[in-house]
């Protein structure tokens, strides 16, 4: 599964996503064709990210290639729901990458621009928020 070798601190501060604050970085497609960029702010869970790789993948075949421009880094910790406080920090759970409105989660290239749609619309379905498709506008069909 995704998620860090090591780090510097075992666990960190829960920190919520703030609602009206924009992307700065990822905001536009740099190696793909194609990408996919979100709407709305989230925490994406490492396995969501392999769901998306595995669908994206198996659609496109050994063709074409596969751009992550996130990386789930941030550990989760989740205790019992009836722990009283005080005891501590709970036990680590999973990996997510917290992300903001407006950043290309994956980018697709050297495939056709149909292959490469369906498979963006694809992994559309395993986001638990909403996102579109962006063109790079040098895409240039080859024949």
């Amino acid at each position: 599964m995704f998620g860090p070798k090591r780090r510097r601190y075992r666990f960190s501060q829960k920190r919520s996503i703030k609602k009206n604050i924009k992307a700065c970085r990822a905001v536009k497609i740099v190696m793909g064709d194609m990408a996919l960029k979100v709407l709305a702010p989230f925490n994406l869970k490492a396995k969501v990210k392999e769901a998306i790789r595995i669908v994206v993948t198996r659609h496109m075949g050994r063709k074409g290639f596969l751009f992550w421009r996130i990386f789930p880094d941030k550990p989760i910790c989740k205790g019992a729901p009836e722990i009283r406080m005080g005891k501590g920090k709970n036990s680590f759970s999973e990996w997510v990458a917290p992300i903001k409105e407006g950043t290309i989660l994956v980018e697709v290239g050297g495939v056709e621009r149909s292959i490469a749609k369906r498979a963006l619309e694809l992994a559309m379905g395993k986001l638990p928020v909403n996102a579109y498709i962006v063109v790079n506008r040098y895409f240039k069909e080859s024949t």
